[in-house]
């Protein structure tokens, strides 16, 4: 099993786009160490699996080096962009079902204490489906 570098990928390219002579030298040195650390790791899972994920720690490791960096004229530098939220879900839209409901077993509608058949009673059913592994 991988473990997921995505978002670390993501901050070492805006990474590499930091042209590195506008900041001072003592934020850069942080900064590239970092990202050095940053490209290690990415390194060490593409060539095998550590037994510990710290791809957490690289990812704010890195993350907060960017965000400290400080120009030449003391201004901060940009800082680094929330990560885009994709919708990996899509909602089941629900669809109705005309529906007898019945005993189990049984062919004839139940019928309430008032003699009439639930069916009639209980209208608009949706029925969604909620992955339960049937086919």
């Amino acid at each position: 099993m991988k473990y997921n570098t995505t978002e670390l990928k993501r901050i070492i390219d805006i990474a590499e786009r930091k042209i590195k002579s506008e900041y001072e030298p003592v934020t850069l040195e942080k900064f590239e160490q970092a990202l050095n650390h940053a490209k290690d790791w990415i390194k060490q899972t593409e060539s095998y699996n550590p037994q510990i994920n710290d791809t957490s720690d690289h990812v704010k490791q890195l993350t907060d080096a960017i965000n400290n960096l400080v120009k030449k004229d003391g201004q901060k530098g940009d800082p680094v962009p929330s990560a885009p939220v994709e919708n990996t879900t899509t909602p089941v839209a629900p669809y109705n079902v005309t529906a007898k409901f019945v005993d189990r077993g049984a062919k004839t509608p139940i019928r309430t204490i008032y003699n009439r058949d639930l069916s009639e009673l209980i209208t608009n059913v949706e029925v969604h489906e909620l992955g339960n592994g049937k086919k």
